[in-house]
């Protein structure tokens, strides 16, 4: 039985469940070595082989419980007719597709998503048949609203403007290639899945509700009506306050916490309405030393061993020292 599964009934296990948004990433020279030689980084998440092997990386050095399988939440707006590129030193460029009049939103297709995103669904059964069974295999997308940020801006920029006219359109043509590709991971062996909100904090509290709430908890309701036991994790990263009304109103069975989230209020507000996963401050993880065994026994003691799930704020940073990720686990697990 999965370990998420077994955490989510049972409330409290035997150990604290451990793993690291972007694990499987450039902190680790055997992912440098694949990186360096790949034409970029496309090929390696549309090669099943490559981005199978990046996946059990992490979980062979450091034995998580949990692995996540190396892929990218920007390939559902390529999949649409987005054109996508991943620029060295610079992150993600999306072409600018006109999504200001209905003509430029009728050439994005979710009907096509789950033809061209079926390496992503090969790579998971392939990781599926190589990790151990007691091993979780975490699936993930991003969230409408912040795919629907990127679509906008063009790249990683935080201007974040909403168009005046058909971003309702936009939002159900996401919602709906959101919904069928976590459905599409998990019936390829996703055993988990997570949606990740990463621009949420962003949107201001009177459009909250309409742009993140709303599209999660129609996909939530959609994965549900296929896989009803099916693990979800919701991650709304710089949601502050408004943690408590996602966990409340999206469904999600697991709620993501950034960094900035005290840790009392968490316990209070949150723990009894969801599992908890987070959420070490990845800078505290970077520095390693006794602030960071102070900061994960910290978190241990505030939620308590066995009845949440350790992760970071967000994603592990490129220069981490491994030896102090393996002393965080070796922390954890006492």
């Amino acid at each position: 039985m999965s370990i998420i599964y077994r955490l989510i009934k049972e409330k409290k296990i035997e150990k604290t469940p451990v793993w690291m948004m972007r694990q499987a990433g450039r902190y680790l020279p055997e992912y440098m070595k694949i990186r360096n030689s790949s034409k970029n980084f496309l090929e390696m998440c549309y090669s099943p082989e490559l981005a199978s092997e990046i996946t059990l990386q992490p979980i062979r050095r450091f034995d998580f419980d949990i692995a996540v399988i190396f892929s990218d939440i920007l390939l559902i707006p390529q999949a649409l007719g987005t054109d996508l590129d991943f620029v060295r030193d610079k992150g993600p460029v999306l072409t600018k597709t006109d999504l200001s009049t209905e003509e430029g939103i009728k050439k994005l297709s979710a009907d096509n998503v789950l033809k061209k995103l079926s390496p992503v669904y090969e790579a998971i059964s392939l990781t599926r048949k190589r990790l151990d069974k007691e091993k979780d295999l975490v699936g993930f997308v991003g969230a409408p609203w912040t795919l629907f940020s990127y679509m906008i801006e063009g790249s990683g920029s935080k201007n974040f403007e909403l168009p005046p006219k058909n971003s309702k359109a936009l939002f159900e043509i996401l919602t709906e290639a959101v919904s069928k590709h976590l459905v599409a991971q998990i019936e390829a062996g996703a055993t988990v899945v997570q949606i990740f909100d990463s621009w949420s904090g962003e949107i201001s509290t009177d459009k909250y509700d309409e742009f993140v709430i709303e599209p999660t908890r129609k996909i939530v309701e959609y994965v549900k009506s296929k896989h009803k036991d099916i693990p979800i994790i919701g991650f709304p990263r710089g949601s502050n306050f408004k943690y408590e009304k996602y966990a409340e109103k999206t469904g999600v069975d697991i709620l993501g916490i950034d960094q900035e989230v005290p840790l009392e209020w968490a316990k209070e507000r949150l723990s009894d309405k969801v599992v908890l996963q987070g959420n070490l401050n990845p800078f505290v993880l970077l520095e390693g030393g006794d602030r960071m065994r102070e900061e994960t026994e910290k978190i241990l003691r505030s939620f308590g061993e066995g009845s949440f799930i350790f992760n970071l704020g967000r994603g592990i940073l490129k220069y981490t020292p491994i030896e102090n990720v393996e002393k965080m686990i070796k922390i954890i697990r006492g």
